[in-house]
């Protein structure tokens, strides 16, 4: 069982949250919290700044939009 699965199952829902990992083009990764908007270079147990205990974590494929912004100043 995974650390972010056990959390996950013995919290209460509204004291959770879930990083957003956001990878980018020329960037390294980098999480942020779903709930305070936080951005962190590593993912933890808990977010540093709001304490909620983090529950998992979801792809937000930040670079799609910088390769949007990319082609744009190609053309």
């Amino acid at each position: 069982m995974s650390l972010f699965r056990s959390l996950s199952d013995s919290t209460d829902p509204g004291d959770s949250t879930v990083w957003l990992k956001e990878e980018h083009l020329f960037d390294p990764v980098t999480y942020r919290c779903r709930s305070c908007g936080k951005r962190f270079r590593e993912a933890a147990v808990v977010c540093p700044n709001c304490k909620k205990t983090v529950s998992g974590i979801r792809t937000d494929p930040a670079w799609v939009d910088e390769m949007v912004v990319i082609e744009e100043i190609d053309d």
